[in-house]
């Protein structure tokens, strides 16, 4: 599934679920990868380690109960872009 295919529903229903369920939390990162290899080629260190660092500061955002509700618009806008 691509970003372009998930309703809004289901897309704040997964990004609920990540935030306790890993599972869930890898299939949030997964419709965001594809965005991420666009924007490591633009990045001047090794395309992989780009992809890492970007993953792991999706996680820390999804994760961190502070940025919940900030996430939870600023991804809807995210999504509504591409």
């Amino acid at each position: 599934m691509t970003l372009d295919e998930i309703s809004d529903r289901d897309f704040l229903n997964l990004l609920q679920q990540a935030r306790t369920n890993n599972q869930a939390l890898e299939a949030l990162i997964d419709l965001f990868v594809p965005e991420m290899i666009t924007m490591a080629n633009f990045i001047k260190q090794p395309r992989e380690d780009s992809i890492q660092q970007m993953k792991m500061a999706f996680i820390s955002l999804i994760r961190d109960e502070q940025a919940g509700l900030e996430l939870n618009s600023s991804l809807i806008n995210v999504k509504a872009m591409l």
